[in-house]
């Protein structure tokens, strides 16, 4: 018996492994530009930016927005979004105690307004209850802390209630899986009194806002240049640029996402 060795195959002459990266991560579409909100977005308050009236002020008013995702974080929610997809599809294909009534419900709300997609709405057979859900992707460590605790991230909680609102449902899912190895859990959440005062909190700090932009009225900035809400802001450059002698005409606190 002759054994031959394995040889390891050279790089091919002149293959440049920098250049093809940088031109790889370059088709991950930009979302700079010209932008202007008609909504609120649930899947965008409770967190950064989404806390600010100034930013949704600016954003209504319609600015040039800045991508300030970087390639890693695109690549890492492309994933995420493949990973709901896939949950997705798994999930229509249960048909005995569940059965999903639909995926990506258009979802409208007109005071304050508001748009989005809930995920998707079972119906838990057995009960006779319908239940939205919202699906997420989280590292080990995040998922781990929700595995022990039970609950689920402020802004995620606020995105679900806001549909359960909406829609006028009592309970709600979450379904989080694992980034790293796949695991699945599930946690309930109720419209009870605390969440209930925590939606409607929110649904007023956003017609609060509203109210300033349809009067014209530019609030004061929530958030110093360093923090995370500034770095992460979309309008930045606008707020703390083009608008730097702009402090505002009146204060506006910050959203507190905490229930």
């Amino acid at each position: 018996m002759t054994i031959t060795t394995l040889k390891l195959k050279k790089k091919p002459g002149g293959f440049d492994k920098e250049k093809f990266l940088a031109e790889f991560y370059e088709t991950y579409e930009s979302k700079a530009g010209f932008t202007q909100k008609k909504t609120f977005s649930p899947s965008t308050l409770g967190y950064g930016h989404g806390n600010c009236a100034r930013y949704w002020f600016i954003a209504f008013n319609g600015a040039d927005f800045k991508d300030t995702a970087t390639k890693k974080a695109k690549s890492a929610m492309e994933n995420g979004t493949f990973a709901h997809d896939r949950i997705q599809q798994r999930m229509s294909k249960m048909n005995q105690s569940y059965k999903v009534i639909a995926h990506e419900i258009d979802t409208w709300y007109q005071d304050p307004p508001i748009h989005g997609y809930q995920d998707s709405l079972i119906h838990d057979i057995e009960n006779d209850l319908m239940m939205p859900f919202e699906i997420k992707s989280a590292k080990d460590q995040q998922w781990s802390t929700k595995e022990i605790t039970q609950e689920p991230s402020d802004n995620h909680k606020i995105q679900l209630l806001t549909y359960m609102k909406i829609w006028k449902y009592d309970q709600g899912v979450f379904f989080y899986e694992n980034k790293d190895d796949q695991k699945k859990l599930l946690i309930n959440i109720e419209m009870n009194e605390e969440n209930s005062n925590l939606i409607d909190y929110v649904f007023d700090w956003l017609r609060g806002v509203y109210d300033l932009y349809l009067a014209e009225t530019l609030p004061n900035r929530a958030f110093t240049k360093s923090t995370y809400a500034c770095k992460g802001c979309p309008v930045k450059d606008v707020c703390w640029k083009t608008m730097k002698d702009q402090a505002g005409e009146v204060q506006y606190p910050a959203m507190e996402p905490k229930s």
